[in-house]
């Protein structure tokens, strides 16, 4: 215990627990003055700016529960003006991508600013003053978590830090964000490695949307040969916009189809690609973890052999799914294949910097779908 007398007879003794990840600090406060006093809790937390890293994918800097909202003052806004907050029920201070150090005063009204100070940042709440009449006593609480961002940890501490539990980023897609980040984490407690959890996960996905990709691999094919009718009544009706569109419905509804089928399993995709790319930003455990030649899947492959054998991947299943060509002149279709060709040269120089665990997912969906156009052709004849 911390103990200490002033010359007005007021006692203060100070104890403070650690309690995993969350340090309690206790303070009790004997009044022997003869009066009544009023104390005002305070509690500050400091970060170094040499300490911060500006992240355009994850929210950092100063991180504010104030009356069941969250909200992040980011270390760009902090350094050109300060904020402040009035709660009755909140917490405070600074958070990185994988670390954050917040607080909370066990005391309903409080005032919360963050600030810069050359080279500090500041966070500091100002509780409502506590009457401790004469010959009484007061106990007043302070929380402060200090640890990872991690959502069992943080949910665990949020029973004495208001809020803390919101302040994982799972960003837009937080609805497949989290399930992918759990399933990840229940992978690999089977199988004791990273880079296989992301493997059978994907392989997983890909199984999930396997009617789909049939679906838009059929379709295709049916748009291929459905280009002659098109083009015959885009002739007989270029001047009657309304009959083409009439007559284009119904070719569409004969063969069953519309143009939009065979981007099914892409614009799925498109949502799991984010939340997967924001799941590995901020999982603690991704950070470091090795996989074959790759020392840390949270960032980019050092010899960008994933980011080659992706592109090289995806060629090869683009190839696997295009449809023969036809001899009909102006095929759209065709125009089409002509622009797609480009897109894995583009995809290798996107992801050369993106983390190789979400490369490494990309390389194996584009693998398991190379095998399932296999089976979809052999199965469709």
């Amino acid at each position: 215990d911390m103990v200490w007398n002033n010359d007005a007879k007021i006692s203060f003794v100070r104890k403070v627990s650690v309690d995993g990840y969350v340090i309690k600090v206790s303070d009790t406060i004997t009044n022997n003055s003869g009066k009544e006093i009023n104390i005002a809790p305070y509690t500050r937390v400091v970060q170094h700016a040499d300490n911060t890293k500006v992240s355009g994918a994850v929210e950092t800097g100063g991180v504010v529960y104030e009356n069941s909202k969250l909200n992040y003052a980011n270390w760009n806004k902090l350094n050109k003006k300060s904020f402040a907050y009035s709660t009755v029920n909140g917490s405070f201070g600074f958070a990185d991508q994988y670390w954050e150090t917040v607080a909370s005063i066990d005391s309903k009204d409080q005032t919360i600013s963050i600030k810069k100070n050359g080279n500090w940042y500041f966070a500091d709440s100002n509780a409502a003053p506590v009457k401790i009449a004469k010959g009484e006593k007061q106990e007043i609480n302070t929380y402060i978590f200090a640890g990872p961002r991690q959502s069992d940890i943080l949910n665990a501490a949020s029973n004495n830090i208001p809020g803390l539990n919101k302040t994982m980023d799972y960003g837009w897609f937080w609805f497949f964000a989290q399930p992918m980040l759990w399933m990840i984490n229940w992978l690999y407690v089977l199988v004791g490695n990273y880079g296989v959890a992301i493997i059978l996960m994907t392989l997983i996905l890909r199984l999930l949307i396997w009617p789909l990709t049939r679906k838009s691999y059929l379709s295709t094919v049916t748009m291929q040969k459905m280009q002659p009718e098109l083009q015959r009544v885009q002739k007989l009706y270029a001047n009657d916009k309304a009959r083409l569109q009439m007559e284009m419905m119904k070719i569409y509804q004969t063969h069953k189809t519309s143009p939009m089928a065979g981007c099914l399993p892409m614009l799925i995709q498109i949502p799991i690609f984010f939340a997967l790319y924001k799941a590995l930003l901020i999982s603690v455990p991704m950070r470091s973890a090795k996989f074959l030649w790759i020392s840390d899947l949270a960032v980019m492959d050092p010899y960008f052999i994933l980011p080659i054998l992706m592109g090289i991947t995806m060629w090869l299943q683009q190839y696997l799914q295009t449809p023969k060509k036809t001899n009909q002149p102006n095929d759209p279709m065709a125009s089409a294949q002509r622009f797609m060709k480009w897109m894995p040269v583009l995809f290798t120089v996107m992801f050369a910097w993106m983390p190789a665990g979400l490369v490494l997912y990309w390389t194996v969906s584009n693998l398991f779908g190379m095998l399932q156009m296999y089976i979809i052709k052999k199965t469709s004849k």
